[in-house]
């Protein structure tokens, strides 16, 4: 997934749920949403493009149907922790 992002310009980092930056997926998601950077959601087994992040809100887009979803991060998190499968990619336009 790097090299195919990195050869179209972009850096890509991923976490898992329990390892995001100092514990705090609220600021990893605000760094999603800032500038160029976009990010990719993944609980159970789908994924979902972040279109914004007002804390405590997230509007997604659901790529199987192209629907937007609005969560809050609390319930989010649920979904995460309790199948331990939850992901977080930041992606940079470098």
């Amino acid at each position: 997934m790097k090299k195919f992002l990195k050869k179209r310009g972009f850096e890509y980092e991923f976490y898992f749920a329990n390892s995001t930056p100092f514990n705090e997926p609220d600021m990893l998601l605000k760094e999603m949403t800032q500038n160029k950077n976009h990010g990719i959601i993944g609980t159970n087994d789908h994924v979902y493009l972040l279109v914004d992040f007002k804390d405590p809100n997230l509007t997604l887009l659901n790529p199987q149907d192209g629907h937007m979803e609005d969560k809050k991060i609390s319930e989010l998190n649920r979904e995460m922790y309790e199948n331990s499968q939850g992901i977080f990619g930041l992606i940079k336009k470098l």
